[in-house]
């Protein structure tokens, strides 16, 4: 018994060196193995990108243009654009368009001033210029884009007309949105499952979804916006969903 604890005395340096170097090692391992683990977590996820396109036809249009009269008397050109705004009236709703599609802005006027024959612009009035704003609003497409290209008949009518352009909406895009956000993570799901196709893996549950921009451009456009596009020159235009997918992978 004296010799054990003689020996325990000699030797306590050496085999608390002895536990010690133990302990480190025992700690490493674990330190290591815990690295192990996050580093495998941390690749069990695959993240891709899905998209969906559809092609839609505009069911909502909004035309607006400038009907304008020029007199060297102000009351005079005023009474020329009542006239003519009349004639507008007229001719729109005898082509099938309701009143109640039909506003008007207040009536503006511009006074026009002589030029010098250097071209420079004097404080001399030349003449009155009245204009007035009309906006059609339809869900007859169609009639009002031909109706828009054959608005120069007006003109044989003494009525000027001016920055006539067309808008097209398309109203049930809120619902269709939420369509092609389903088909874009539907897409996502595919490709994911294609790509660990090869690795013998698949797809255990979505982690997280983000919503990409959409872009509603003319159909044969291939623009792309990152703040996205909303298109209103176009009748037939095409809308894409895109969205960024996270799954793991078991």
């Amino acid at each position: 018994m004296m010799e054990n604890t003689r020996f325990f005395r000699e030797n306590q340096l050496v085999i608390f060196g002895i536990i010690i170097a133990f302990g480190v090692i025992f700690a490493a391992a674990i330190v290591g193995n815990t690295a192990y683990q996050i580093k495998k977590l941390n690749s069990e996820f695959i993240k891709v990108t899905g998209s969906a396109k559809k092609n839609i036809k505009s069911d909502r249009v909004i035309w607006e243009f400038q009907v304008y009269q020029r007199s060297i008397k102000p009351t005079d050109a005023y009474k020329g654009l009542n006239n003519a705004t009349g004639k507008v009236i007229t001719y729109l709703t005898t082509k099938g368009i309701s009143p109640k599609s039909i506003t008007k802005s207040i009536i503006r006027t511009n006074m026009l001033y002589k030029r010098t024959d250097n071209g420079r612009v004097t404080h001399e009035i030349d003449a009155y210029q009245t204009y007035q704003t009309f906006k059609v609003e339809s869900n007859d497409v169609d009639k009002i884009a031909q109706l828009s290209q054959s608005a120069a008949e007006l003109i044989n009518q003494g009525v000027f007309i001016r920055g006539s352009f067309l808008k097209y909406f398309y109203i049930k895009l809120e619902s269709l949105k939420i369509e092609m956000l389903a088909k874009a993570t539907e897409n996502a799901k595919q490709r994911a499952q294609s790509m660990l196709k090869a690795t013998k893996n698949n797809i255990y549950s979505m982690q997280s979804a983000k919503m990409g921009v959409f872009q509603i451009t003319p159909a044969d456009s291939t623009a792309v916006s990152s703040l996205g596009i909303n298109d209103t020159s176009s009748l037939n235009k095409q809308i894409t969903a895109v969205v960024s997918v996270i799954y793991t992978i078991r």
